[in-house]
This record gives C-alpha cells, structure tokens and sequence, in this order.
C-alpha cells in the first residue's frame, strides 16, 4: 500500500490514545522534520533538482530520504489516532510532507542516473575506425617484424599432436596440427612459414612449409592452419617423451626477406596408452595442462565456427562499432564424459547474467594406465565457453541499444568489480574476476599486456581454482611454458586470487 493511500485509509480509525498526547506527538514530529528540512536547504533541493555532484553526497541524501520517510510515517501514524474529522490542518501539513517526499525520490533518481554514469567518452563512430597499431596489444604490438597474436578471442593459437591411420610397414603415424594467428603488415599470399620440429637441439624431418589460409590487409591479421611433417617424414616425430621445440621462420621468395625462428613454442608431449588396460597401445599426445591457467573475456560478434579461423569477424570487431556480446573461456579437465556446467555473473552483490557452458574446444580424449595398475584412467581437455548474452560490452557506436527480452547490462555503464562463479555437478568448479573502470573499458593486467599478444578485446581474467580438474594434472604447467606454450609469463601472471 503506498504512503498516500494509507494517509487516507487511516482518517477512518478511531481514536485509541487521548487527542492530547497524540497533539503532542505531532508537534514533536513538526519540529523534528523542519529541522530535517533545514539539513537539506534549497541550495541542494528546491523541491524539483537535486543540487549534487558526486557519489558522497548522493549517499548523504539517500540517509536523509530514509530517515525523512521514517519520520512522516511516524506523523501519518500518529495523525491517524486523532480520529475522523479531527485537526484538518495537520491533515493538510501531512499532504506538503508527502509531496515534498516524492519529488525528493524523483529528483534522487534523476542525480543518481546523471552521476554514476561514466565519464563520456567519443563513441567510435566519431573517430572512425581505429588505426592498426590499436587493435592489437602485448609486448610486440608495436613490431614491425611479424610476430604471433595468441589470441584473437574466438580462438588461439595452438599446437595439437595426433595420430593417422598407419599401414602394416607403418602402423601409427604421428604428427602435429599447428593453427596461429599472424601479424605482419607486408604479408602477401604467396609468402611462406617454415616449421621445424627440435628435439634436444636436432631437428625431426625436414621443415615444413606453411601458406596463409586466409589473411585481412586491413588489419595485417593472417591465419595459418598446417599438419607437420608435410609429405611422408614421419619416421623421426614423435617418438620420445619430453619438450619439443616448434620453431618458425617467415619468407618472403620474392623479396628475399626472411625472418629465422621468430616465433618458437613448446609442446611437452606425453606418453599416453589406449586400448585394454592389460594390453595398451603406446600413443603420444600432447599436454594441454598448461591451458588450465587461462581464462579471458572477450567481447565479440556472433559467428559460425568460420573457415578463415575467425580473421574476419574479429577484425570487424576490431573497429568497436558493433553492439558486442562478452564471451567468458576458461578450461578444465575432465574424465570423458557429459559435464554440463554453469556461469552466474554478480555485480555490486547482485546477479547480473547467467549462462550455460557448452564447448569450444576439445582435445582429444585419451586413457593411460597408471603405473603399477591396470586401471585405465580417461581424460579430455575442454575449453568452456560461456555467451552472456545478458552482459554486453557496450551499445553500437550511434548509442542505439539493441532490443532484448530482458534490459541488459552494459559493462562500460556499469564499472566496478565483477565476480563469474562456474559450477557443475553441485560444486564451484572456478571463480573468475575482472574489473570495469571509469573510461568504461575492461582492465586489462599488466602482466597480460607485458606477456601475451591479443586482439584488443580480449583480456586474461584473475582466477581462483576450485575443482577445475576430476583427474590429475600439475597445476605448475600452465605457469612453466605459458601461453600455448609460447609466451614467457612475468611475475603474478596468469593471475590468481
């Protein structure tokens, strides 16, 4: 029931306390509410604006609303012991109270709509698309010599060893699917990476040459997808356990520029056993333990799994124009198996989005038998991806906002401290933290931005482990080789709490 229909109802009551001492009351509410009033002089209210500057004195009169509305209550209350047809002068006081109650919500509500907005920043379509030099960061955003984006957020740049059906003089066949993203302003398709494999300071095979599947001039942004050994050199890969070396070197033929091992990742590869547990099969494989350590939050377009590897959308993104979803990735290990899981995103201490987790990625699962036993242990690597379709980045470039069944949540209206809880199977399974500031931009790391190369728009979240794994795995990884095995982390990086 609202106050002014209450001040209403109640003229009916009868009269449960003596006239006097409820005149008495009233007088002392009278004189306790102008002195409220005087707290709030017309300089800062004049009964229509709310003369307020910032966030302190916005709290200060949210406590003097809480406590004005406390005391008419009071006076409405004790108004109504006086009986029908009694003091319609206080009646009357009572309705100026109420009015000046309500105009002070409207105009609380309109300060506070004005001060915890951001600070304004030109919207991209003032300014155009950005130059080059802004849509990447990392320590070699400013290079002029090619260098590999680890991320574009849709997807990474990775390394994955796999087995081909053999013959009977060859059995197995094992090699290497590299996928990377590159950046380099004099790129032309007919330019070529070579890809060596090491092993202990020697090389496995002869290399291996690589051409872009798809490239974007506009943004110097290639995509290159390879199977090492090309042809049929397998007899030297893959046979022992331990690190190798994946060492790429760019040419141009044409030009006669050559760029010699500028990028090396690592890639520890495993022994892993598949078959019955009494009689397994050797197998090798590599250890994505190190992407346990990973986590971002991307802002991105909607796309379709693309041939081009994601290039062109998350060039097109690049340019910020588009409204953008925020996509959270982090990764686990799991038994083979089902496991659905969850996200719930909270702000300020209130829920904001939730969403279910589906997967991006996955290695492929393997067994292996633990030493001494013959139980056989299945494991996959999965990469959980979390569309919030309900936590956006920000609108379109024109301020128009999009249309939804629920009034979604802009990040860059919103800055503060966020806290994502993933969960599965009735436990926290991962909590995941970022920051917005008051430019309205996601904060990125220092150690990202000292560590990783990325597309703007992604950043590398602050995490804290739970049950991220059902099966072993050296939580170490991730922190020895960094990531994709590529990059070196500095200190504090991936980040923890």
């Amino acid at each position: 029931m609202s106050r002014t229909t209450h001040l209403f109802a109640v003229i009916a009551l009868a009269l449960t306390l003596s006239a006097e001492t409820v005149l008495a009351q009233m007088a002392a509410f009278d004189q306790g509410m102008q002195g409220m009033r005087n707290k709030l002089p017309a300089s800062v209210f004049d009964g229509v604006t709310l003369n307020v500057t910032n966030l302190e004195q916005l709290q200060q009169v949210r406590n003097f609303g809480q406590n004005y509305a406390k005391s008419l209550q009071a006076a409405i209350d004790a108004w109504s012991q006086l009986g029908r047809g009694q003091n319609q002068e206080r009646l009357d006081k009572l309705k100026a109270d109420k009015a000046y109650y309500d105009a002070l919500v409207v105009a609380y509500k309109d300060a506070s709509q004005r001060i915890q907005q951001p600070v304004a920043t030109p919207p991209p379509a003032s300014r155009g698309a950005p130059p080059v030099e802004q849509m990447y960061i990392g320590p070699d955003a400013a290079s002029s010599r090619p260098f590999i984006v680890d991320s574009i957020g849709a997807y990474q740049t990775e390394i994955t060893v796999y087995g081909q059906p053999g013959t009977k003089a060859k059995p197995s066949r094992w090699g290497a699917k590299l996928r990377f993203y590159l950046k380099y302003a004099d790129l032309e398709s007919d330019d070529t990476v070579m890809i060596d494999i090491r092993k202990d300071g020697d090389n496995l095979g002869d290399p291996t040459p690589c051409q872009p599947k798809a490239r974007i001039d506009e943004t110097q942004l290639a995509y290159f997808e390879c199977d090492v050994p090309g042809g049929r050199d397998y007899e030297r890969f893959f046979s022992t356990e331990g690190i190798h070396e994946v060492a790429l070197t760019y040419r141009n033929l044409i030009m006669g520029t050559e760029f010699r091992d500028f990028a090396v990742f690592q890639v520890d590869v495993i022994a892993q056993k598949q078959g019955a547990a009494n009689d397994p099969d050797l197998r090798w494989a590599a250890n994505h333990d190190m992407k346990l350590s990973v986590s971002t939050i991307d802002e991105e377009l909607p796309h379709s799994n693309p041939s081009d590897g994601g290039i062109t959308l998350a060039s097109r993104f690049a340019k910020r124009l588009e409204e953008s979803r925020t996509v959270l990735r982090t990764w686990l290990k799991r038994d083979k198996g089902y496991h659905p899981t969850k996200v719930t995103c909270v702000y300020e201490g209130r829920r904001i989005d939730n969403a279910e987790g589906f997967k991006d990625r996955e290695h492929t699962a393997w067994s292996y038998v633990q030493k001494g036993s013959t139980e056989r242990i299945q494991q996959q690597w999965i990469q959980q991806r979390f569309e919030m379709n309900g936590m956006l980045a920000r609108a379109n470039a024109d301020g128009s906002k999009n249309t939804y069944s629920q009034p979604p949540h802009y990040l860059n209206e919103s800055p503060g401290d966020y806290r994502c809880v993933v969960t599965g199977g009735g436990e926290i399974i991962k909590e995941l933290f970022f920051s917005v500031g008051t430019d309205g931009e996601i904060v990125k790391p220092a150690c990202q931005l000292a560590s990783m190369n990325a597309m703007a728009n992604v950043t590398l979240l602050e995490t804290r482990d739970h049950k991220l794994s059902t099966v072993p795995y050296d939580d170490q990884t991730g922190r020895r080789f960094g990531f994709e095995s590529r990059v070196q982390w500095v200190d504090g990086c991936p980040p923890v709490r």
